[in-house]
């Protein structure tokens, strides 16, 4: 990618940082990340463009793989196992940010994938990218597009990541209430299964993406809640790692793999209320299997 493509990117990023955190529309602090974000953008931008990149030589987790190892001490997987290599798949995953979907995707043996997310600028640039996705828009007909997009998928046989949650969620290696975040899951994926009962569900769980060095750091305390402190911790983080040889701004990346259920196994009357039960206890379940402490009480 030239120069200019280049810059191009790295101010589409940066928008799309504002846009994402809801800090656009405040006038100085929009100022202030124009001016002190302009590096960091970049840095983000030339690893997005080299994932793009590699997406044209290599496969999706060999390429996701390697992304990990630019922002995390390694991945650690257990259950892969459990990944099915074959047959509609629909990946159901808690959304701590970053480099979640990487770590989702590392997973994955297969190319038949399709990745629900929110629109964003820079997807128009990286092509590559771009036709993995299934992208959310608040319009009401985008989004019934979208929802048909995803059943065609899973009658395709694909593999369908989707993040039923919609918005940034507690990392639950460190974060208190990761467990109470799925009750805010969207009520969609029993729609899904119910209009594709052959499709099998598979929860994963992803943690490790902040590390305790981030989360206690001065500015991360800056943030006025528990999100906005999230969201300053992994800005400092993914900072701090381009800038200091400290190990402490890394962690291994772990990533838990659930049980693959066919939707019968889920609720047999395969009531779509039910199947989103189902799969939010499905969820809860390898939650406070990994992370005793998440557990909420009854």
């Amino acid at each position: 990618m030239d120069a200019n493509k280049k810059d191009g990117l790295r101010r589409i990023v940066l928008e799309d940082i504002k846009t994402s955190a809801k800090l656009n529309r405040r006038k100085l602090i929009s100022w202030l990340i124009d001016r002190l974000g302009s590096k960091p953008a970049g840095w983000l931008a030339d690893l997005l463009s080299r994932i793009d990149e590699q997406l044209a030589e290599t496969s999706l987790s060999e390429t996701a793989i390697r992304a990990i190892s630019t922002l995390s001490d390694g991945l650690e997987i257990n259950s892969q196992e459990a990944v099915p290599t074959s047959g509609p798949l629909l990946v159901v995953a808690n959304h701590p940010g970053l480099i979640d979907i990487l770590g989702v995707l590392a997973i994955l043996r297969r190319e038949d994938v399709k990745i629900v997310a929110q629109r964003k600028g820079f997807m128009r640039i990286l092509r590559n990218i771009n036709r993995l996705m299934l992208t959310l828009d608040p319009d009401s007909n985008s989004k019934l597009k979208t929802i048909r997009e995803i059943i065609q998928a899973l009658n395709n046989d694909m593999v369908v990541i989707i993040f039923p949650s919609g918005q940034l969620e507690p990392d639950p290696a460190i974060v208190p209430d990761a467990a109470i975040a799925l009750q805010g899951w969207s009520d969609s994926i029993g729609v899904f299964l119910d209009k594709v009962p052959k499709t099998k569900l598979l929860p994963v769980l992803v943690s490790g993406i902040l590390t305790e060095k981030a989360w206690n750091s001065r500015f991360a305390k800056l943030g006025s809640n528990q999100k906005r402190r999230q969201q300053f911790a992994m800005a400092t983080q993914f900072i701090a790692q381009r800038i200091s040889k400290n190990s402490h701004w890394k962690r291994p990346l772990r990533i838990d793999v659930g049980q693959a259920k066919l939707p019968e196994e889920l609720d047999p009357t395969l009531d779509p209320r039910k199947l989103n039960l189902a799969v939010r206890q499905e969820m809860l379940d390898l939650l406070e299997q990994i992370y005793p402490w998440q557990a909420t009480d009854p």
